[in-house]
């Protein structure tokens, strides 16, 4: 007896139109047959269940078609051609992570789901387009205006990780199997910024063995791009605020890079499970790092890391806040409200502290063996755990005894706040003491004496060591007098800096210690930029400041049309609770 079934979809704000199911054989002479289907109320962020029958007899190879939905959607931005640097053609890219895909289309929009897809995009003839998968070729349709663009991803990848642009795009091959795209205008720039993404990779295999996924290319985005970077398969997209002029933000792609097997190919299975992406990328990352630059880098990394956390948990957030915990509930809690650098910061130093228990060999030796072991599958955070005891047990019984003997792993996994071990304690500062320093001389009371201060001490300062030396200072609350910010921007050229990352701390600080010029000065950034790691620390600062907010809320009501909407929305939450 045939027992009809049905197919349960997530979706959000899509119009279904049909619902087909299509025989198989090829795409051009594919039958198919009409099917019914329920799309139900909506469930607040979740968006509505699209329920589809299915007859009993549809193989496992038959899949659901033509599914129409409208364009407009939280995974998508749509840019106009003002909106772009070349100013004559419009501009497309996705953000599908965390929950966003099933407004692009009907999906398991789950990260523990993964499936291979196929794609045909027809677009403008003019525009380039690129997805996270193999590049399959592309043709005229039917001699008209437009090209139909064809793509493969062979390796099952969760839904969040499917990603698609169209653009004035073209590329610079960086290696045989690594190139960059982006705008003609930023392709220099870009092309040079970026010239060390082949040694990442090989230093990557070295950790965590061969790449899986073929090519590895860049997408330098639009500046409105919500994140630093976005992992998407094959096709890495990043923020346009990493042309630094001097490679000093690379380690962003780096992070991207560590994806490819911590994350796209080791997945976590809820979104509660999150640290077990981005705790493990970071960790991966700072090896890399470390491999290129030397162990001091690292450390420096891991202290920039922790002032992070600390953000996270003192000032974004509050310390008993349940979203603080390694391992969050969340059951009815949207995943994007829960983002933070917590998973990142708080997992990546869960994994070194377990480093100094065991030593770095006995955990690159499980790094290695966690990736084959759970390679193309998704995981949680216990079964992280039964694997990591189980090979310290086979492996290394001494590392596994101090591992019992020392991690409380219920104070790490599901106590809010910070860490329950202080990274920092143990930490290589060599790099930092003179970052450290300089900073605690500009909290120096005594020093009423401006003129001893002068350029070539914050000159001398890597890009890492300035950023963490304004991490020191925006991280104290002793309050900075206003002649000190003057004459800080004044010798430090701080207001021309090119640097996102030393701009967006220098602006932060003006901001918090209510210093005038860092009102226009941090809308004029904010104007700039769509980066949300900058924008929602920068705004909050504004909105909390009684002089500022009126006319940092009409800026960015002034502005919103042309944020991505994630971060629109976020920044409305933002404002809400100011």
């Amino acid at each position: 007896m045939q027992v009809d079934i049905s197919l349960c979809l997530d979706t959000r704000d899509l119009s279904i139109k049909s619902a087909k199911l299509l025989s198989n054989t090829t795409e051009e002479n594919a039958k198919s047959q009409e099917l019914k289907f329920v799309l139900h109320q909506p469930d607040s962020f979740k968006g509505s269940r699209l329920e589809i029958a299915l007859p009993g007899q549809a193989s496992r190879r038959s899949r659901p078609s033509e599914l129409q939905h409208k364009p407009q959607c939280s995974a998508l931005q749509w840019l106009a051609p003002e909106q772009t640097s070349g100013k004559h053609l419009p501009y497309l890219f996705s953000q599908c992570q965390a929950i966003h895909a099933r407004s692009l289309l009907p999906c398991h929009d789950s990260p523990g789901v993964k499936a291979t897809y196929s794609a045909v995009v027809r677009a403008d003839s003019r525009l380039e387009v690129l997805m996270s998968a193999a590049r399959m070729g592309s043709e005229p349709d039917n001699e008209s205006a437009y090209r139909l663009h064809r793509f493969r991803q062979s390796v099952p990848i969760p839904s969040y990780l499917i990603a698609l642009v169209s653009g004035h795009l073209v590329s610079r091959p960086l290696s045989d199997r690594c190139a960059v795209w982006s705008e003609p205008e930023m392709i220099d720039d870009s092309h040079w910024e970026f010239q060390e993404t082949e040694d990442m990779l090989q230093a990557g295999e070295s950790l965590c063995g061969p790449y899986r996924w073929g090519r590895y290319d860049l997408l330098v985005l639009p500046p409105s791009f919500p994140y630093g970077g976005m992992e998407n398969p094959c096709l890495t997209f990043v923020t346009p605020t990493l042309l630094a002029g001097d490679r000093s933000l690379a380690s962003v792609v780096a992070h991207e890079i560590a994806h490819s097997w911590t994350g796209n190919l080791v997945t976590n299975a809820t979104w509660e499970d999150f640290w077990l992406n981005e705790g493990h990328t970071v960790y991966v990352e700072r090896l890399v790092c470390e491999k290129l630059y030397g162990s001091p880098d690292r450390h420096l990394a891991m202290l920039e890391g922790w002032h992070a956390l600390r953000d996270a948990v003192l000032v974004a957030r509050k310390p008993d806040d349940p979203l603080t915990c390694l391992v969050p509930k969340l059951d009815g809690v949207d995943p994007d409200d829960a983002f933070s650098s917590v998973p990142y910061e708080k997992g990546s130093s869960l994994l070194y502290y377990i480093e100094t228990l065991v030593g770095k060999d006995a955990m690159l030796g499980w790094l290695r063996a966690y990736v084959d072991e759970f390679a193309g599958q998704a995981l949680n955070t216990e079964q992280w755990r039964s694997f990591l005891l189980d090979f310290m047990a086979k492996k290394s019984p001494e590392g596994l005894a101090k591992i019992q003997a020392n991690v409380d792993w219920g104070a790490w996994f599901n106590k809010p706040g910070l860490p329950p071990v202080s990274i920092p304690d143990g930490l290589d500062r060599s790099l930092a003491d003179a970052c450290t320093q300089l900073a605690k001389d500009w909290l120096d009371d005594a020093r009423q004496d401006l003129s001893g201060f002068t350029a070539d001490a914050f000159a001398q300062l890597s890009t890492k060591q300035k950023i963490l030396m304004l991490d020191e200072l925006l991280h104290c609350e002793q309050p900075l007098p206003h002649a000190k910010l003057a004459r800080m921007a004044q010798i430090y050229s701080l207001q021309a800096v090119k640097c996102s990352e030393v701009k967006f701390r220098w602006l932060r600080l003006a901001a918090k210690h209510r210093y005038p010029d860092a009102v226009d000065e941090g809308l004029k950034f904010l104007a700039t930029v769509g980066r949300m790691k900058f924008v929602r620390p920068l705004y909050r600062e504004l909105f909390s400041w009684p002089a500022a907010k009126a006319k940092a809320e009409e800026h960015f009501k002034s502005r919103r049309q042309f944020m991505h909407p994630i971060t629109a929305e976020m920044v409305a939450r933002d404002l809400a609770k100011a």
